[in-house]
């Protein structure tokens, strides 16, 4: 867990078809960021977002991680 996600609030969360999709703000620093969890293939990666973007990237999240101006960040698992 990077210090981004361990200091940040969970604003929302959803799960389903084996995907565990979280909407994390950091009061630190006011970064937004959607993480998102495949349990069909190991994969987790973390989506940093501008805020005005944060409940479209949510609803999403794989839209904007293959968006060319963001780059998703892997947290682990199968790559």
């Amino acid at each position: 867990m990077t210090n981004s996600t361990h200091n940040a609030r969970e604003l929302d969360a959803r799960s389903g078809d084996g995907l565990d999709i979280r909407l994390l703000w950091n009061p630190a620093d006011g970064s937004v960021m959607v993480t998102v969890a495949d349990a069909r293939t190991d994969e987790h990666f973390l989506i940093p977002v501008a805020s005005h973007e944060a409940l479209d990237a949510f609803r999403h999240p794989f839209t904007f991680a293959g968006a060319p101006t963001l780059d998703a960040i892997p947290v682990g698992g199968a790559r």
